[in-house]
C-alpha cells in the first residue's frame, strides 16, 4: 500500500509481520506520466516516439543518471490512458536496508534542454517593398545578434529572412524584446522603426526546414 508523505514522495507499507519483502525477487512496477504536454518539445531527446512504450529499470547504481540514455524504448505501443514510461524498481537488499535505515537511495533522472538559433521570416502587410540590405532585427539589450537578412520564399509568399548567431536554450520565458528597423545609409535620421514588440519564437508553432533553426513568422 501507497501513502503519500509529502510532495511527489510515497512511502510503501507493507506487513513485516507476514511473507515481508523479498529481496531477491520482488519488483515495484511504477509509470511515469507527462503531466505537460509540452514537456516532449522543451525537452532535448533524439528519435523519441510519442507512441511507443519505454521503460526504466532501477536501481543503476548511481545517483544522477542520464535520463535519455536510461530510459529505454521498448518494441511494443504504448497502450491509450498509460504512462509513457514503465518504471521497474528490484527491491534488493541495499534498497531495502537503506530505506529501513531511514536513508533511502536516490535516483536523479537528468533531462538537458534543446538549444536552437532563432530564425524569422518578416512578411509586409501592405505589399510594400523593404531592401533586405536596410533591415536590423536588433536585442534592445544587446543580448542577441542576428545576421543579414536576405529575400526568400516561404509558404507561397515573398519573406525577409535572418537568423540569429547565438544558440538560445529553450524556455518558456525570456528577457529579450527585439525590434525590427529600417536604416538609410549615410542619414543622419535616426532608424524608422518598422514593429517594435517582435513576438518570440515557440517549438512546434512555426517548422523549419532546418532542425537547429525555431522559426517564428511575423507581419509588420
Amino acid at each position: 500500500m501507497f501513502r503519500q508523505t509529502g510532495t511527489n514522495e510515497w512511502t510503501i507499507l507493507y506487513d513485516d509481520a507476514g511473507a515481508g519483502v523479498d529481496t531477491l525477487s520482488d519488483v515495484l512496477a511504477l509509470e511515469l506520466v507527462m503531466a505537460d504536454p509540452a514537456f516532449v518539445l522543451y525537452t532535448q531527446w533524439n528519435g523519441f516516439q510519442p507512441s511507443s512504450a519505454y521503460r526504466l529499470e532501477l536501481p543503476v547504481g548511481q545517483e544522477t543518471l542520464e535520463a535519455t540514455g536510461a530510459i529505454v524504448e521498448q518494441s511494443a505501443k504504448r497502450q491509450i490512458g498509460k504512462g509513457f514510461c514503465t518504471v521497474l524498481l528490484r527491491l534488493t537488499e541495499e534498497v531495502f536496508s537503506s530505506a529501513k535505515a531511514g536513508t533511502p537511495e536516490t535516483a536523479c533522472l537528468q533531462f538537458h534542454v534543446p538549444e536552437y538559433r532563432w530564425e524569422y521570416l518578416f512578411v509586409s502587410r501592405g505589399g510594400e517593398k523593404f531592401s533586405p540590405e536596410k533591415l536590423r532585427l536588433e536585442e534592445c539589450g544587446g543580448k542577441l545578434t542576428f545576421g543579414p537578412f536576405e529575400a526568400a520564399a516561404e509558404y507561397g509568399r515573398e519573406v525577409l529572412r535572418t537568423v540569429s548567431l547565438e544558440r538560445i536554450p529553450l524556455r518558456k520565458q525570456y528577457g529579450f524584446r527585439l525590434r525590427l528597423t529600417s536604416v538609410t545609409e549615410g542619414d543622419n535620421r535616426p532608424r524608422q522603426v518598422l514593429l517594435r514588440n517582435v513576438a518570440l519564437p515557440k517549438p512546434g508553432v512555426f517548422l523549419s526546414k532546418a532542425p537547429e533553426l525555431l522559426r517564428q513568422l511575423c507581419y509588420f
